[in-house]
């Protein structure tokens, strides 16, 4: 088999910052030096990223060395360290460490062959990846992945439900599952513990070219005054310098588990919204975090610990998410 190291032509990587082995950063250099330490690690992991492309190969054998990860109670080894791997967008495997504390794993899968497929290979929330190699067939032929549905990315901004926690694969966190379905770029800026939307991250995200920006780090901030001193601040930041770009607003999904605490939260979100609106910001929209997880009695079942979504939890943010970002970007680009 022909061994490629990523990253290499005709290979695309997305989602990271000028990514090269033993550097997948979702952040640059200079930012990272600014931010607070949690940024600042969560930055070195790859969670939203992904490398595609096209092959006809039959066979497909992925190998990946980690730096480090932390294992968790509430979350799978191959969604905090694994990859899972699609062929024209159907799941095709999963992959991760065999036993928790390896830093190397590999897997090779049999894909569709005969004809040119799209790959996916989605890369681990919660890792620090030092090398990824893909091998293919020795006579297979390698080209770069269809462009994207639209030609800029979609950023996303918040706490570890958007790092991913605790979705059992990559693919599973809710900003991935819009990506694929929807065929944008996810510029994922989950920072687990560590969002709480400094001036440092507002201005770092209004200097990005985007398609649309979607943020929901209210887990994140300390208090309520914390987030009412920088919800508004941050979409101002933003939206001087991208009047054009759509922003969405949600506040956190598990509003059971301070119903009182949570409204308080969820009001001062939606009066930076409201504020929006009055201002005649047409562009803007608020998702009331309560209604995520549906009403229904398999609401009970949407998260790990009551906090953090489960498969099912973030296929419901996903879904609810959807068609509110589909109508935006629909509308942008009609005009």
């Amino acid at each position: 088999m022909r061994v490629y190291e990523i990253p290499c032509a005709p290979f695309e990587v997305s989602g990271l910052v000028d990514p090269q082995p033993g550097r997948f950063w979702r952040l640059p250099e200079g930012i990272i030096d600014r931010v607070n330490e949690g940024v600042a690690y969560h930055a070195r992991q790859t969670a939203g990223a992904c490398v595609r492309f096209a092959t006809d190969s039959a066979v497909l054998r992925l190998d990946v060395r980690l730096r480090e990860y932390t294992a968790w109670t509430h979350m799978t080894v191959r969604g905090i360290a694994g990859c899972d791997i699609f062929a024209d967008g159907a799941f095709v495997a999963s992959a991760g460490p065999a036993v928790t504390g390896d830093l190397a794993y590999s897997c090779e899968v049999r894909l569709p062959g005969g004809a040119m497929h799209e790959i996916r290979v989605n890369l681990p929330l919660f890792a620090t990846v030092e090398s990824i190699e893909i091998a293919l067939d020795d006579a297979a032929a390698v080209s770069a992945p269809a462009p994207y549905r639209f030609g800029l990315p979609v950023v996303f901004y918040g706490s570890s439900i958007t790092n991913g926690a605790c979705a059992s694969i990559p693919a599973n966190a809710y900003p991935t599952m819009l990506a694929m379905r929807m065929g944008f770029e996810e510029y994922n800026l989950g920072f687990s513990g560590s969002a709480r939307g400094e001036d440092i991250m507002a201005e770092y995200i209004a200097s990005l070219d985007m398609a649309a920006f979607v943020y929901d780090y209210d887990h994140n901030a300390p208090s309520a005054a914390h987030l009412q001193a920088t919800h508004e601040k941050l979409y101002r930041t933003v939206r001087a310098k991208r009047p054009d770009v759509p922003i969405i607003m949600l506040s956190k999904p598990d509003f059971d588990s301070d119903p009182a605490g949570n409204a308080t939260r969820r009001d001062i979100i939606k009066r930076t919204y409201e504020q929006a609106v009055a201002g005649g910001d047409s562009l803007v929209r608020f998702i009331d975090g309560e209604t995520l997880f549906g009403f229904d009695e398999a609401r009970q079942h949407c998260t790990t610990d009551g906090c953090h979504p489960n498969d099912l939890g973030f296929c419901r943010m996903a879904d609810a998410v959807m068609p509110i970002l589909a109508q935006m970007l629909a509308a942008c680009a009609a005009n």
